[in-house]
């Protein structure tokens, strides 16, 4: 069982390093991309969310709604990452 922990962390770690690491028109790029969008899906499947959503759209669907704990992490994204949230989000997928 412990080995599959470190498995699963160690293909997180390899996809990390291969998504910044390849120019976005590689398919090596797009291949890391999926599978941290999987990773991505799981987590948010953990926290009581849609399995096909992402915590990006949720966040942002969650901002608004009024949601503190969403429109800070929303606000995180989007620092990093100007608008992430908006193009991220999902309409067809979680709560509506």
């Amino acid at each position: 069982m412990e080995l599959i922990g470190y498995l699963f962390i160690g293909i997180f770690i390899v996809a990390t390093i291969g998504f910044f690491g390849f120019p976005k028109d590689s398919k090596f790029y797009k291949y890391f991309k999926n599978i941290l969008i999987g990773y991505d899906q799981l987590l948010n499947t953990f926290i009581c969310g849609y399995p096909d959503e992402t915590i990006s759209s949720r966040a942002y669907k969650g901002k608004l709604k009024g949601h503190k704990g969403w429109i800070i992490l929303s606000n995180i994204l989007d620092f990093i990452d100007p608008g992430h949230s908006k193009r991220s989000v999902e309409w067809d997928e979680g709560n509506k």
